[in-house]
């Protein structure tokens, strides 16, 4: 709660404007001196705690041009969506249920309504909740600059604790993905210290069966490592592969052997990795269900 009323101590000037043009302008003008606010949910608090000093604020609240859903062979997401927009819209969507359950973890209203699913990326956390939903559907991020536009794998945007690829001078403007199969569904599982709370450890499960063959079991894991991050021989495990409960507990005791998270902080490493093979079988077993059938 401390934290919550801190006061801003240093003065910057805010940037109001009205075309993604102008915040490029003033990105390319500024560079590391301007950071953008879109949520204001991470920036703000970082300002409060002086982690973050910009002597320029640029808001891009009021771009339209930010908020739009595309549907068809690829799915297309504006970065500037709310939260509460992203759960919404994906709410019936059972291939997309694993997105729409990492929002719905969130909780907190305030965030819902402010907080925006490309400033939940960009900001570079390893426990950002929307990252291990969309590494599982091999989402791409499109980014923009004053001279160029790049649309790269959302798995290569994180390169470390907190810090991306993305340029000064650039804004993420879409989020896309390829449509996914029919009888694929999704889930999300979340450990916090309580509701609501930052993750200690979230797990993204996407599978496609036919009838009791699982044809594909993407697994991606926030906080688990210090970007968020896919479980490759766990998937591999999985793929191809008549479903049975021996091969859920190989699975699941992968899972926990391929994470990397840190050795300090309150969570043990220990306790991540018996946890997260937990989650793993709790979220395959009800994404699998969901995928049965024709959908």
């Amino acid at each position: 709660m401390k934290m919550n009323t801190r006061i801003i101590s240093h003065e910057f000037d805010y940037h109001a404007p009205d075309t993604i043009r102008e915040v490029l302008e003033m990105l390319d003008q500024h560079g590391s001196d301007a950071k953008i606010i879109a949520g204001g949910t991470d920036l703000i608090t970082q300002m409060k705690m002086g982690k973050r000093t910009p002597s320029h604020v640029v808001d891009i609240r009021k771009l339209k041009d930010l908020r739009y859903y595309v549907e068809g062979a690829v799915i297309k997401i504006g970065a500037g969506n709310n939260f509460r927009s992203v759960m919404e819209h994906f709410a019936n969507n059972v291939p997309c249920r694993g997105l729409y359950e990492a929002i719905y973890s969130i909780g907190k209203t305030q965030v819902l309504n402010m907080g925006t699913i490309g400033g939940n990326l960009s900001n570079g956390s390893p426990k950002a909740d929307t990252a291990p939903p969309l590494l599982t559907y091999n989402a791409r991020v499109k980014l923009l600059s004053l001279k160029s536009e790049r649309l790269i794998d959302l798995k290569d945007l994180h390169v470390g604790y907190n810090k991306t690829v993305m340029e000064e001078n650039e804004i993420m403007t879409e989020i896309q993905f390829d449509a996914l199969p029919k009888n694929t569904a999704g889930a999300f599982e979340k450990k916090a210290r309580v509701g609501s709370d930052i993750s200690k450890i979230t797990c993204a499960v996407t599978v496609t069966r036919d009838n009791d063959v699982c044809r594909n079991c993407n697994i991606a894991l926030g906080a688990a490592a210090p970007v968020p991050m896919r479980a490759p021989v766990a998937e591999s495990i999985m793929k191809g592969r008549p479903f049975s409960d021996q091969l859920l507990e190989d699975t699941a005791l992968q899972v926990g052997r391929e994470i990397n998270p840190p050795a300090y902080g309150r969570t043990s490493v220990e306790y991540r990795r018996e946890m997260v093979a937990v989650m793993f079988k709790d979220g395959f077993k009800r994404a699998w269900e969901q995928a049965g059938g024709d959908k």
